[in-house]
C-alpha cells in the first residue's frame, strides 16, 4: 500500500509529507547527505491518540493494525490485543540501567503472579526489535524516548470482565516495583502525556563534522549551568523540564542586580571630578544602591534583569521566526483547568515592553508549576493542571525557555 491508497482508505487521517536529510557514511568513512521522505500521521482511524512518523514501507503493516481494531488504553501507551495486554514501558533512571541485562534472541524476563484469583503471566522484553503491534506503533510514535521503544511488557491471564486496563496497570505497578527494589531495573508504564514532546516538525539537519581539525576556544562555562541544561535534556516530564531551564535563569537572579550596581558605581568613581565632588558622588552611589536593592526584592524584577542582560530581543525574535513560534508567543495563551491562567502575549516591538511581557509570561508559568504566589497582579498562581492541551502548550513554551537558557550560559562567559 502506498501513501495515496492509505489516504483514500482512511480519509480522516491528517498527513504531512516531510522532506528531510540524513547523513550516512560510505565504506571509506566519508559522510554524505541523503534525502529521506517520511509522513506525519494524525487522527489515524482507531489510533487517534497517537501521532506517528512513518515511511513508505510501513503502510501495509499499519493498515493491518488499523483493520484489527486495536483497543488502545486511555492513560498509558498500551493496548488490549486479544486476551492480552501489550504495554510500552519507560525508564525511570539513566539509560545505563539495562547494561548486562539484554538477552540473546530477545528472551524476556518472565514473571508469574496472581491477581483476583487468576494466574497472571508477565513477560518483559528489554532490548532488541519488538515485533508486536504496540512495539511497531511505539517505535514510530513521535515523542517516545528511544529507550522506551525497546522495552515492552506483555500481560496475559487478566480477567476478561471488569476494568481490563486498570487490572493491567495494577499488576504491572506491583511487579515493576518489586523488580526495581530487587534487581535495580527501574521501569514504569509509559504515560502518553509525560512522553510526548512538542514538535512534530522535521529536525533541522545537523551540520556534518568536518574532516579537518577543529579549532575551538576553551570557554570557562559555569559547570552548574551545564548540569542544569543536561538535566533538562534528560527529563521527559514537561513541568520538570521547564523548571530545570528556569534554574539557569535563577542562578543569576541575585548576581545580575549586584553586577548592575557595581557597574553604575564604577562609572561614578571614574568621573573626572570624583576627587573634587567626592561627597556628592558618594551620595549618588548610595542612592543607586538603595534603589536597586529595593527593586531587587521581587523575583519578577530579578528575572527581567537576567533576561535583559544575557538575551537580545532581535536574536530571540529571529529564533521564534526560524522555529515557526512567532505567532504562538505574540498571542495571549490560556492554560485551562479548574481556574484559567492567562499567559501574556510577548511584545516584540521594542526593548522595554519585550522584556517586561516575556518576564511576566515566564514567571506566571513558573508560579503555576510550583504553586507559589507571584508578586504581580496579572496572575494568581493558578496551579498547573497537566491536561493534554496544557502539556502541549507547555512544551511549546519550553522551546523558548531552552533558547533563553542557552543564551544565558553562552553570554555569561567572562
Amino acid at each position: 500500500m502506498d501513501i495515496e491508497a492509505f489516504k483514500k482508505k482512511y480519509a480522516s487521517t491528517e498527513v504531512e509529507k516531510i522532506e528531510d536529510v540524513d547523513y550516512v557514511e560510505d565504506e571509506d568513512g566519508n559522510e554524505f547527505q541523503v534525502e529521506v521522505t517520511s509522513y506525519i500521521l494524525k487522527n489515524v482511524h482507531n489510533l487517534d491518540k497517537l501521532v506517528l512518523k512513518v515511511d513508505q514501507s510501513d503502510f501495509d503493516r499499519l493498515d493491518a493494525i488499523i483493520s484489527s481494531k486495536p483497543e488502545l488504553f486511555k492513560e498509558i501507551l498500551g493496548a488490549r490485543v486479544g486476551k492480552n495486554a501489550e504495554i510500552v514501558l519507560a525508564r525511570i533512571q539513566s539509560p545505563s540501567f539495562g547494561i548486562g541485562l539484554y538477552r540473546p534472541d530477545n528472551e524476556p524476563i518472565k514473571i508469574s503472579t496472581q491477581h483476583r484469583g487468576k494466574a497472571i503471566s508477565v513477560h518483559i522484553y528489554i532490548g532488541g526489535p519488538i515485533t508486536t503491534d504496540m512495539g511497531f506503533l511505539a517505535s514510530r510514535m513521535i515523542g517516545i524516548p528511544n529507550i522506551s521503544r525497546h522495552v515492552l511488557a506483555m500481560v496475559s491471564g487478566l480477567p476478561e470482565h471488569g476494568k481490563f486496563e486498570s487490572d493491567a496497570r495494577h499488576v504491572l505497578r506491583s511487579v515493576l516495583f518489586d523488580i526495581e527494589l530487587t534487581y535495580g531495573i527501574a521501569l514504569e508504564s509509559a504515560n502518553i502525556e509525560t512522553l510526548r514532546r512538542r514538535s512534530t516538525a522535521p529536525r533541522r539537519p545537523r551540520r556534518p563534522i568536518p574532516k579537518d581539525e577543529l579549532q575551538l576556544i576553551v570557554k570557562p562555562y559555569i559547570p552548574e549551568l551545564i548540569e542544569y541544561y543536561h538535566t533538562a535534556t534528560r527529563v521527559d516530564y514537561a513541568p520538570f523540564k521547564f523548571i530545570c531551564y528556569f534554574h539557569i535563569l535563577e542562578y543569576f537572579m541575585d548576581k545580575s542586580a549586584h553586577r548592575l550596581i557595581s557597574k553604575r558605581i564604577k562609572q561614578i568613581m571614574m568621573r573626572p571630578d570624583f576627587h573634587v565632588n567626592h561627597s556628592e558622588h558618594m551620595a549618588e552611589a548610595i542612592k543607586i544602591f538603595r534603589a536597586e536593592t529595593e527593586k531587587n526584592m521581587t523575583d519578577r524584577i530579578k528575572i527581567n534583569r537576567v533576561i535583559s542582560e544575557y538575551a537580545h530581543r532581535e536574536e530571540i525574535k529571529a529564533f521564534l521566526e526560524r522555529e515557526n513560534l512567532l505567532d504562538h508567543f505574540s498571542k495571549e495563551q490560556t492554560l485551562s483547568g479548574p481556574k484559567e491562567l492567562k499567559l501574556q502575549a510577548v511584545n516584540l516591538d521594542s526593548e522595554t515592553p519585550f522584556f517586561e511581557s516575556l518576564t511576566k509570561r515566564i514567571y506566571a508559568l513558573r508560579c503555576s508549576i510550583v504553586h507559589s504566589n507571584p508578586d504581580f497582579d496579572e496572575s494568581k498562581a493558578v496551579p498547573f493542571h497537566p491536561s493534554a492541551a496544557n502539556m502541549d502548550l507547555l512544551r511549546t513554551e519550553i522551546e523558548l525557555m531552552k533558547e533563553l537558557a542557552h543564551k544565558v550560559i553562552v553570554n555569561s562567559v567572562e
